[in-house]
């Protein structure tokens, strides 16, 4: 974020939704702006060769690419981008007990430290999972939200599924 502000960069973010991305790339980008393109869990995204291409046939100058991948998937990633792009990999570590805490404490302003030391058992160095524990346990105010990693996704995630499987009742019915 920092570094798209002080270089004037616009930040977009790409994720796998099984659907045709290549019109999607057309309609939300210009030739003349510079941007830093997230793809999170690359390795799941069918069409990365497509949005590579795009940025280099299209002369888009100004473009960077932050993607994750899982381990097993980064040599695979790796040759494809490799083919495409200057690229340097960056492998990163699971968090530190210490750093998860000043992660949930920063974006949460969790100070309770029973709440703290549930969500970094549960985490076990995960970012992901403790930022969903971090948001689960503001929204519920319980510890019962968290008790283990299965609780944390039914309430983060358990949402959505409703609302999903609440258009698939209505759409059978009409």
């Amino acid at each position: 974020k920092r570094f798209s502000e002080q270089n004037d960069y616009k930040v977009f973010c790409i994720r796998n939704n099984a659907q045709p991305i290549y019109d999607d790339l057309h309609l939300f980008f210009r030739e003349s702006d510079k941007y830093i393109i997230l793809i999170d869990d690359a390795n799941e995204l069918s069409e990365l060769e497509t949005i590579i291409r795009f940025f280099i046939e299209n002369k888009y100058s100004e473009f960077k690419i932050i993607s994750t991948v899982r381990n097993y998937a980064v040599d695979v990633v790796s040759s494809t981008l490799r083919s495409f792009l200057n690229l340097k990999v960056k492998h990163i570590s699971t968090l530190k007990d210490n750093e998860i805490e000043e992660l949930i404490k920063e974006e949460f302003k969790i100070k309770n430290q029973v709440f703290l030391n549930r969500i970094i058992k549960i985490a076990e160095g995960n970012a992901r999972i403790a930022f969903l524990a971090g948001k689960v346990a503001v929204e519920s105010n319980s510890m019962d939200s968290i008790e283990d990693v299965t609780d944390i996704y039914s309430s983060y995630y358990g949402k959505f599924l409703d609302s999903i499987n609440l258009k698939k009742k209505i759409l059978l019915s009409a």
